[in-house]
């Protein structure tokens, strides 16, 4: 749990919840900007 002075939100720090969460808030193919920054081998399509 992240806690501020009036709000709060869960965070699951478990790898495939948070694997599930950054694919719902991405769901695209990666721009060519961002293809360019991927590690050698790296798949090229969408990342989820």
């Amino acid at each position: 749990m992240i806690a501020g002075r009036d709000w709060y939100q869960n965070l699951d720090l478990l790898p495939d919840a948070m694997a599930d969460a950054l694919c719902a808030g991405v769901a695209r193919d990666f721009t060519p900007a961002e293809r360019a920054l991927l590690p050698a081998g790296s798949r090229r399509s969408a990342p989820c």
